[in-house]
């Protein structure tokens, strides 16, 4: 079992990194956040909700382990790409504000 120390700096790094991902992006100017290239046919804000929605599946992922309730999430490659793609779309109706929520 993880230490609670252990737990509190995870978090601790989590947290720091989050602030450094939300404070790069939001160097971009918000009218530019939107347009696309940031990688390609992505923009920033884009980039931000993908990034939220892995984080969002991961914690999900080790909550059901700590309950012990987690199942093998083997999926085929499609799969994955499927979820990426529905995320990539659903993003791209978002506003800045809704992508980082």
């Amino acid at each position: 079992m993880m230490a609670v120390h252990d737990r509190e700096e995870l978090l601790r790094r989590e947290a720091e990194a989050w602030a450094a991902l939300l404070d790069a992006a939001e160097r971009v100017p918000a009218e530019l956040r939107t347009v696309p290239g940031v990688v390609p046919d992505w923009s920033v804000c884009d980039l931000v909700f993908h990034s939220g929605k892995w984080s969002e599946l991961a914690g999900t992922h080790l909550e059901e382990m700590a309950a012990g309730t987690f199942v093998g999430d083997e999926q085929p490659e499609e799969v994955w790409q499927a979820m990426n793609s529905s995320w990539a779309e659903e993003s791209k109706s978002l506003t800045w504000e809704q992508a980082v929520a």
